[in-house]
């Protein structure tokens, strides 16, 4: 899978990283065996991004999936939603930004945190009991 920045550095296209993984049953974010996020509490707009990306497959690009509500702007929830998506990781692999017309959310791999995955890392569907 080639990374958004990949171009810029010839060791990150040959390094095989897992796409991102959100388990709705657990409410985790993850890379791998990864936790980059965990949700103790609903957050209905980031969790709705996180559904549409892992619905997806994980491209580069969606749409804005949020709900439409009243009196809200739709580009300021979601680039509040994106700012919120960005916070408290426990560890900092990807990060989510806007495409910059305010109706879509990218996402990309944090460069440095990337080469220091091991590259046979396990997928991300396997969990281990503690």
């Amino acid at each position: 899978m080639l990374l958004p920045f990949a171009h810029r550095n010839p060791q990150v296209q040959r390094a095989s990283v897992s796409p991102p993984y959100w388990d709705a049953e657990y409410r985790e974010l993850r890379v791998g065996q990864c936790v980059i996020k965990e949700y103790r509490v609903p957050s209905p707009n980031q969790e709705a991004i996180l559904v549409a990306f892992q619905e997806e497959g994980w491209p580069h690009h969606i749409h804005d999936p949020l709900t439409p509500q009243r009196d809200v702007e739709p580009k300021c929830r979601l680039h509040d939603t994106i700012k919120r998506l960005n916070r408290l990781h426990k560890e900092r692999l990807i990060r989510f930004h806007g495409n910059g017309t305010g109706e879509g959310v990218c996402w990309e791999y944090v460069e440095a945190a990337v080469l220091a995955l091991p590259t046979d890392a396990e997928p991300n569907k396997l969990r281990f009991a503690a």
